[in-house]
């Protein structure tokens, strides 16, 4: 093959890769979270989208997103099923995603979506700890429905990127600069994703295309009366915290909010050397010292004792 024909066919191949994922905008970043603009081909049409939906209404429908494990026989599923239904975003991680859908709905075209990739401290295995999670997907407004199609749940973005076959120099974790190019997925519209999670529908939350990773949340109606409801239980706020709210309401940048876990005093002791043992074995996993195989029947016995 020439240099010419080679040349050609790299060009045809550019141009082949920004038809199928788009060209992307990036409108927020901070460290290895952002979200940005990206043109699609294969969403549905959307229409302009309802004056009346706000940022407060927008926050309120991220809220209530949660998961919930997939079915399974297995033990450790049917033990931790409970504890393991989450919401999926903290709200740091809702302000930041409603505010960027909030500031961008009217400058979308109708090829347009928002993709992002957000963090924060979440809770580890049973609720115990807190560690750095991702989750990432696309999200877009059509009428007064919220649609998110969530690609990564609450992830672990150093072993993502190790199992993806990424080198690293440290042989256990990548470094902030290794980590810089490497984005979680953001999904795929034409086929779903196999995940060991599913999305929870509830009131004004339903599924698109019978998939458990794409939902569409109804932004009028139950949404709305939540939102006038919260609103008129707080009349007499102080105009000092309005004007502190307002002040902030478009700004991407916030606190971070300490997360507090209420315990039992009868069983703290209990709970304190059932989090050292897991924490532990967890460890021994990370470092590789056992395998997962192992890491589980450790878990299911100690699960056993409590």
């Amino acid at each position: 093959m020439s240099n010419l024909q080679c040349f050609t066919a790299i060009l045809m191949l550019i141009g082949y890769t920004s038809n199928l994922h788009g060209f992307e905008k990036t409108i927020w970043q901070h460290k290895l979270d952002y979200i940005a603009i990206q043109e699609v081909e294969n969403i549905p049409t959307k229409n302009q989208p309802a004056a009346q939906i706000s940022q407060p209404i927008l926050a309120s429908a991220l809220a209530k997103i949660s998961i919930e494990p997939k079915s399974s026989d297995s033990l450790l599923s049917s033990l931790v099923s409970n504890d393991e239904v989450k919401t999926i975003f903290t709200e740091r991680e809702v302000k930041v995603l409603s505010e960027g859908i909030f500031s961008t709905l009217q400058s979308l075209a109708n090829n347009q979506l928002l993709i992002f990739s957000v963090s924060d401290r979440h809770s580890s295995f049973l609720g115990i700890g807190a560690e750095t999670l991702y989750s990432s997907g696309s999200v877009y407004v059509s009428g007064n429905d919220l649609y998110l199609l969530l690609a990564e749940a609450q992830v672990d973005i150093q072993k993502k990127y190790i199992r993806a076959g990424n080198s690293v120099n440290n042989s256990r974790f990548a470094t902030n600069s290794e980590l810089k190019g490497f984005k979680l997925s953001t999904g795929d519209y034409s086929s779903e994703t196999d995940h060991s999670w599913q999305l929870q529908l509830s009131d004004g939350v339903t599924q698109v295309k019978q998939r458990k990773d794409w939902i569409k949340i109804a932004l009028d109606g139950p949404m709305q009366a939540a939102q006038s409801k919260q609103n008129n239980q707080q009349p007499n706020q102080s105009r000092e915290i309005r004007a502190t709210a307002n002040q902030h309401e478009s700004n991407l940048t916030f606190k971070e909010t300490q997360q507090q876990r209420v315990s039992q005093p009868s069983n703290q002791q209990q709970k304190s050397e059932i989090e050292v043992r897991l924490e532990k074995l967890k460890q021994l996993y990370l470092n590789g010292q056992i395998p997962e195989q192992v890491y589980l029947e450790k878990v299911n016995a100690i699960i056993e004792e409590i």
